[in-house]
């Protein structure tokens, strides 16, 4: 029997290390027709660390086409920063990132030139959101009305609210929002399944379009921020 065991042992982190040491599966942009690369441009800010990420990813003909890996005669820049080639092996992905710790830039511009020199840019668009007040008593009977700074939100917009405890998702959903009063309501069925106690409460705002600059196959980008974490009281 242990022999058994240590042989299912054995194979399964045989397979394991496999798999983590397997290459993403890709295609190299100069075997490609150009006008197939399909950009897709995202941009994350989290305003509780300051910590802002840009990335780039190349696929062909659409979002969940073929990786594509730029070539030597190609590159693709955010804010005039080139971003470094990413492969994550665990999620079979490749992409570009950059990571800046800078205050939120006014403008977010991705610059790509592919391998016969064309190139495309694209300006991309962040809208903060900060909550107005800091300790929230929440009744779950009544729900709560949060205000909040920032601008109007737009038709290609979302918000989700997350409620944590000790860094674990409580719970993630889309509230209503009244943007013209630049108020955010919880009601009482999102917090419904939330036991009474203290957690933390944060936004994602997030934006997204298919308006890019590109070849034939067109592109996608998207932007979210995180604001700052403010703490909750549910009872």
């Amino acid at each position: 029997m242990k022999k058994v065991i240590f042989l299912f042992t054995f194979f399964t982190s045989l397979i394991f290390i496999i798999s983590s040491c397997q290459s993403v599966e890709r295609e190299k942009s100069n075997q490609v027709e150009q006008r197939l690369i399909f950009p897709q441009y995202t941009v994350s800010y989290d305003a509780e660390s300051g910590n802002l990420t840009a990335t780039a990813q190349f696929n062909l003909n659409n979002s969940a086409g073929t990786l594509i890996q730029l070539s030597s005669k190609s590159e693709v820049l955010f804010n005039q920063k080139k971003l470094k080639l990413i492969e994550d092996k665990e999620n079979q992905k490749i992409f570009y990132s950059i990571k800046s710790d800078e205050t939120l830039p006014k403008k977010l511009i991705f610059e790509y030139t592919n391998d016969i020199k064309n190139t495309f840019i694209n300006k991309v668009y962040i809208n903060p959101i900060v909550i107005r007040g800091k300790d929230i008593k929440i009744n779950k009977q009544e729900g709560v009305v949060i205000p909040f700074i920032g601008e109007t939100f737009s038709l290609d917009e979302t918000l989700d609210c997350i409620i944590t405890a000790n860094n674990t998702i409580i719970s993630n959903f889309s509230p209503d929002i009244n943007s013209e009063r630049k108020i955010i309501f919880l009601s009482p069925s999102n917090l419904a399944n939330i036991n009474n106690g203290e957690y933390t409460l944060h936004f994602v705002r997030r934006q997204s379009s298919t308006q890019v600059f590109a070849m034939d196959r067109g592109g996608y980008w998207e932007t979210e921020y995180f604001s700052k974490k403010i703490s909750i009281s549910i009872n």
